[in-house]
């Protein structure tokens, strides 16, 4: 079959063979995506009805639509040869992986939880699956569960009147076949052993099979062929004594009654089976408890509870009671209390803000801190903290939903909005997204966050159609800002938001804008991160000389406008406070000590990196400030070194011996010059101004020249054609960057190369050109041929920006990470007849060097004799690693406004 055509898909390997037919990859050829192929057996064809009765079941199956179920594509039928077609899955099967033992408890609960779900889904529109096993379920590279050959059992079988139990797929023709089906037999319910009718709790039984194997590492059932195991599955108990000791009592009151032989004195429901499963990873005493006898434990439930349950009840009426006149003699204690990070964590402040977000729940009862390992939850009940699933230190602005079920956050290496159920464990995507500053769910149940492509956009929870709220341009900030960290106010009409006026939070304002409205209304200067409680108050962060505080100040929302003074809650703090009317949760910073990384105090220091890693700083003359560094480039000699000061607006050029600086005297606008790249003869530097490109004398002389505008774009110089009269730029508008090539003469002809395509560079022989693009999804290095652009390769495999050439062509360099650079990649490349690349990327070096963002430029440049590499370190990063590493305290107010009437009045 291999290198077969079926209709239009094209087989390509095969994965898998059994009662049901063969399975194959296989490419749409019309789509274009990859799928898995089921051939179904000949002797299925044959019969006419049971191909009808099948297409009937399939058109339901392929209506079941949930992320833990593979989805069914459709059925296919060329030359006589039925084709089922579905979804491809990634990852192991659940089989492969108890290949190597038992799972760990809290593991095995979460992918228990996630069958459960596909399970409850599939029953809800009266599929049952009827032949749930390890060989079955598909564990992807992410951890997410998906379950295969729903309903298929039941699709594959003659009518009712037609079947016995000789016709079940999983037993037809193989059933004296010692050994063969014994992985099958051991799933079956009793019933379906007995091939009487089946009903969901069936499922309900095999999903207590499953999950007492994953805990085990064992089957629940087994016997020396399949008469034995079928006898043990009717007849005999659950090898218990396979369990790990100290299991949860509930979890063992779980598997008894998936387990029990008798159909309805199990679960009713599988969804029942899923949430006693929440509430044992929920436990605040954890996944381990006093082992106790199933039986004897439910007989001593059913007699103890009825009396034990009269008590309870009476003792809440009565401290209820209590609590009620409590409550109107005394008022609310105010609690006080710190927790600290275990010391294998550090917190993990927002890129180039240099800022911790916090966020707390509707109801004040949990919250989230960001740390190098991910996001974590943690209650104010009692519990220890948890990681959030599927989260690492790329997991940035965590927001809850009203009702406090789900949490939000930004990815940053996958560009996408995702969210998550705590009690599910399985992340959910909501949509593809630039790069967010901040985001929020609002009560209309819609979320709304900051784009840099796009400025505020709103879209559903379940994804969907997005809606441009604030229409912004970031690569215009530095003109009239950029809005970050937006609220939706309860009219569902108003937006809050923080707008910047520089990436690194130096100049901000609080504002609100009336949607429909053309001007927004500017309520806090030199604030930031401001937030409405129902109150009627402003929750802000107040900037001062980088030390942070928040403040509170009184609200109105119907003149939205700020009615009062403010009141400082917290001063001294290094986070983004997480608050609402209930808790207040902040990092305290008692050494007034200020996280540098974003902050008017950025020191970056230039360094010569050799190809192993090993680093020299380029020394830089004392009286050139060390500040924010970007964008180093290479004299064609070697000899000379342009770069910028990107906070003081200023292009430096050091030579070995004699440095000099110079500062252009045509200012065109508030952006900054920046973007150095010296003429192919290195007597010119040429640099952006935003929408212009100047050149100037290398040697300070002389004043500056326009060579190139246009008003309406952000331009960027990237890399010359031979002969120095041409040079490929990046045109920036509202964030989305296209290739061109512009004369540098005085007819200013341009001409277009790509669209969304940025950091352009052409190869010293001017016949390729590497690029960056993300019209996968995820940025990539690609080279296409030069000038035509007729031919394309792929270079990088898992991202990449900021591709650079060797100097003689072989050699193709890019960066990994955005805003930190944390790897160096290679790939060996030959140019000469044509275009190819040698092998795959390899790793020349790692570190923590500045990185950048596609809009931006290349943060780096590789010295003509090949062996050097010239970065920048981010000294503020360093500072910032040694003042996290000692700041490993949250501080947590319950009651924080009773604290706050005592002073100023709230209510």
């Amino acid at each position: 079959m291999i290198g077969k055509t079926l209709a239009h898909y094209e087989i390509t390997s095969q994965i898998g063979k059994g009662g049901m037919g063969e399975v194959y990859q296989a490419k749409d050829q019309k789509l274009g995506r990859d799928v898995a192929i089921k051939v179904l057996p000949e002797e299925f064809a044959r019969e006419t009805d049971r191909v009808a009765r099948f297409q009937r079941e399939a058109k339901l199956l392929a209506s079941l639509n949930h992320p833990n179920i593979a989805s069914i594509y459709g059925l296919e039928e060329t030359d006589g040869t039925n084709l089922l077609v579905m979804e491809l899955i990634d990852g192991d099967t659940l089989a492969d992986r108890l290949e190597s033992g038992p799972i760990p408890v809290e593991e095995a609960l979460n992918l228990g939880l996630q069958i459960a779900e596909a399970l409850e889904a599939a029953h809800e529109k009266g599929v049952i699956h009827r032949d749930l096993k390890p060989a079955n379920i598909k564990i992807t590279s992410k951890g997410r569960v998906k379950v295969l050959d729903f309903g298929l059992a039941k699709a594959f079988s003659r009518s009712p009147e037609q079947m016995n139990l000789s016709d079940s797929p999983t037993l037809s023709a193989t059933l004296t076949q010692q050994g063969v089906i014994l992985g099958t037999a051991a799933y079956m319910s009793p019933e379906q052993a007995r091939g009487i009718p089946v009903d969901k709790r069936t499922d309900i039984w095999a999903f207590g099979v499953v999950l007492f194997e994953m805990l085990a590492g064992k089957p629940a059932f087994s016997g020396r062929d399949v008469t034995d195991t079928l006898a043990a599955v009717i007849r005999s108990e659950p090898e218990w004594i396979n369990l790990p000791e100290n299991l949860h009592w509930r979890l063992k009151e779980v598997l008894g009654r998936c387990l029990e032989k008798e159909a309805e004195d199990r679960y009713r429901d599988i969804a029942d089976t899923r949430v006693d499963i929440q509430k044992v990873l929920t436990d605040p005493s954890g996944l381990s408890g006093q082992p106790i006898n199933l039986l004897e434990g439910r007989n001593k439930i059913k007699i103890i509870f009825p009396w034990a349950a009269v008590i309870l009840i009476l003792g809440l009426i009565i401290a209820g009671v209590a609590v009620w006149k409590s409550r109107k003699l005394e008022p609310k204690m105010v609690m006080n209390f710190t927790y600290d990070l275990p010391e294998n964590q550090q917190f993990n402040p927002l890129p180039r803000q240099g800022i911790i977000p916090l966020t707390v729940s509707p109801d004040g009862s949990q919250y989230i801190y960001c740390t190098n390992e991910g996001l974590f939850l943690h209650s104010l009940e009692g519990d220890y903290p948890g990681h959030i699933p599927g989260t690492n230190k790329y997991s940035l602005y965590p927001f809850f939903s009203p009702d406090g079920k789900y949490i939000g956050y930004w990815s940053q290496t996958e560009h996408k909005l995702k969210k998550i159920m705590p009690s599910r464990f399985v992340p959910e995507d909501i949509c593809s997204t630039g790069y967010v500053f901040g985001a929020s769910w609002s009560l209309d149940n819609t979320i709304v966050y900051s784009d840099l492509r796009s400025g505020i956009v709103r879209v559903s929870p379940d994804g969907g159609d997005k809606e441009i709220l604030l229409k912004e341009n970031f690569t215009r900030v530095q003109y009239n800002g950029f809005p970050i960290s937006p609220q939706m106010l309860p009219d569902g009409e108003t937006l809050l938001y923080t707008r910047i006026f520089d990436a690194n939070l130096n100049e901000t304002q609080i504002e609100v804008q009336s949607l429909g409205l053309d001007e927004p209304k500017i309520l806090l200067k030199n604030s930031f991160d401001g937030k409405y409680i129902q109150k009627g108050y402003l929750f802000y962060v107040q900037n001062n000389n980088n030390l942070m505080s928040l403040c509170l100040v009184p609200f109105d929302l119907g003149t939205l406008a700020v009615t009062g003074e403010k009141v400082i809650i917290a001063d001294n703090v290094l986070s983004v406070g997480g608050y609402n009317e209930e808790t207040l949760v902040n990092i305290p910073n008692p050494s007034n000590v200020s996280v540098p990384d974003g902050s008017t105090s950025i020191r970056r220091e230039l360094v010569w990196v050799s190809r192993d890693g090993f680093e020299i700083p380029l020394e830089i003359p004392a009286d050139v400030p060390k500040k924010d560094y970007m964008f180093p480039d290479i004299s064609p000699d070697g000899e000379k070194v342009a770069f910028t000061d990107n906070a003081g607006k200023r292009i430096y050029i050091q030579e070995l011996v004699a440095p000099f600086t110079f500062n252009p005297l045509n200012p065109i606008s508030r952006l900054p010059e920046q973007k150095p790249i010296w003429s192919p003869n290195g007597e010119k530097i040429f640099y952006s101004t935003g929408d212009r490109i100047y050149s100037k004398a290398a040697d300070g002389t002389g004043e500056s020249k326009e060579r190139y505008s246009d008003p309406n774009l952000t331009i960027y110089p990237f890399s010359w054609l031979n002969d120095g009269s041409d040079l490929v730029i990046a045109e920036v508008d509202n964030f989305v960057v296209n290739i061109a090539v512009a004369s540098m003469g005085e007819e200013h002809v341009r001409k277009s190369l790509l669209e969304n395509a940025t950091l352009p560079q052409v190869s010293p022989d001017g016949k390729y050109i590497a690029f960056c693009s993300d019209r996968t999804g995820n940025y990539e290095i690609y080279v296409s041929s030069f000038p035509d652009m007729t031919n394309e390769w792929t270079i990088s495999l898992e991202g990449g920006n900021s591709p650079r050439w060797s100097s003689d062509g072989k050699e193709l360099f890019y960066l990994v990470g955005n805003f930190v650079a944390e790897k160096i990649m290679r790939v060996k490349v030959d140019t000469f007849p044509t275009f190819r690349k040698i092998g795959n990327p390899e790793l020349l070096f790692e570190g923590n060097y500045v990185g950048t963002i596609p809009m931006d430029a290349i943060p780096y440049d590789i010295h003509p004799d090949g062996d050097r590499f010239l970065m920048i370190k981010d000294l503020g990063k360093i500072a910032e690693e040694s003042t996290l590493s000692s700041l490993r305290t949250i501080r947590i107010v319950s009651n924080w406004l009773e604290y706050l009437n005592r002073q100023v009045p709230v209510d």
